[in-house]
């Protein structure tokens, strides 16, 4: 004779394969979701932090020419007059001015490909 359940039927109990398949499948869907949230949190930390200094190269520059009449030749003479700092070992920072009255092209790359 079978066990009996709560309601007053006859009951099979569950187990075996699917008794545990159906939690651990649970469970690995939950532990990918999860990954796949922190993952995504972290390329969008990556291109915001990309983007702050793409622009505050471009903004240091610009408050360079507003003071000076002409932009920078260099980064490296951004850096020492202004002051300005950057996460060189996280960014690759391309600054190439043209002259010194045309706004130099600023590219902000990841290091980490």
């Amino acid at each position: 004779m079978g066990k009996k359940n709560r309601f007053g039927g006859q009951g099979k109990r569950r187990g075996g394969v699917m008794g545990i398949l159906l939690p651990l499948t649970f469970f690995v869907a939950i532990v990918v979701m999860f990954n796949m949230g922190i993952s995504q949190l972290t390329q969008a930390n990556e291109e915001e932090a990309l983007n702050a200094t793409r622009q505050a190269v471009v903004r240091a520059a610009v408050q360079f020419y507003a003071l000076e009449g002409r932009y920078p030749p260099t980064l490296d003479y951004l850096i020492t007059r202004f002051g300005l700092q950057l996460d060189t070992e996280r960014f690759i920072i391309h600054y190439n001015a043209f002259a010194s009255n045309v706004m130099p092209q600023i590219t902000v790359l990841p290091r980490d490909f």
